[in-house]
């Protein structure tokens, strides 16, 4: 925001309108994500848009919300199905610290990080082993379908390389292990935690190829396992990459039509 004068007046010109909204949604996260009462609502509203995301962009499948079963245990944040497979979906609004970005020798926040990361994977295998078990109250478990366990994070963690997921893997089968499950959950269920703005590629994708398809040989090769998220489907799917993005631009630009026009 620039302050001057104009047409003999003291204004406020803003040269590029998306970048203020960037502002609202990113930038001012830092100077609120301390309050008092900031994580659950703003957890919500991060579950929230990844559900938008979906229902934009996933049409060839159902897609159920988050829901209660025995008690006081709940479903994942969102799940989505098709003929040959389920995805488990689970937000995590949670950012990478600083710390842990820059710690070049000292790896001890980058682990507490990632032992963070480990959680919400494990939360996704205790729901998804109750899934098994018939649990869900909408969705039916279908032995001959593939499950996958995705943890969509709000901004990118750069979780790829086979240093870095490894030490992964070993938080998440530790974590198994401690809550009484199978290490091998991690082999016949891999997982993935991505952003949500490569997750907004994954299911443009993930539309039109189905979800076993696409998650397969990234999630079960032995050198694709490793590669990002972004990196694999722009080689495997370079022209759906291509006309992939994010699904609310054309919105936002009214949006700022609409501010703009108003002035």
């Amino acid at each position: 925001m620039i302050r001057k004068e104009w047409n003999g007046r003291s204004a406020i010109i803003c040269p590029i309108p998306r970048y203020l909204f960037e502002r609202i949604t990113d930038g001012i996260y830092y100077e609120i994500c301390r309050d008092k009462g900031f994580e659950h609502p703003f957890g919500e509203a991060f579950q929230e848009y990844v559900g938008d995301v979906l229902k934009v962009l996933y049409k060839n499948g159902l897609i159920y919300p988050e829901d209660k079963y025995e008690k006081d245990n709940r479903t994942v944040d969102w799940t989505i199905e098709d003929d040959h497979a389920t995805l488990f979906i689970e937000c995590k609004a949670k950012r990478l610290t600083t710390g842990a970005k820059a710690g070049l020798f000292d790896t001890t926040e980058l682990e507490s990080e990632l032992g963070k990361i480990a959680d919400a994977v494990v939360q996704v295998y205790k729901t998804m082993e109750d899934f098994k078990k018939g649990l869900y109250p909408k969705v039916k478990y279908y032995p001959n379908k593939e499950l996958y366990p995705i943890v969509v994070t709000l901004e990118n963690w750069y979780l790829y390389g086979d240093v870095i997921l490894n030490r992964l893997n070993k938080f998440v089968v530790d974590k198994l292990i401690g809550e009484g499950l199978s290490e091998n959950l991690i082999v016949t269920n891999p997982y993935c935690v991505v952003s949500a703005e490569s997750f907004e590629k994954l299911i443009f994708i993930i539309n039109k190829h189905g979800i076993k398809e696409v998650l397969d040989d990234k999630l079960r090769d032995k050198d694709m396992k490793y590669w990002e998220i972004d990196s694999y489907l722009h080689q495997k799917y370079p022209e759906e990459t291509s006309k992939s993005g994010c699904p609310f631009i054309p919105e936002l630009n009214e949006k700022i039509k609409a501010i703009l026009n108003h002035n």
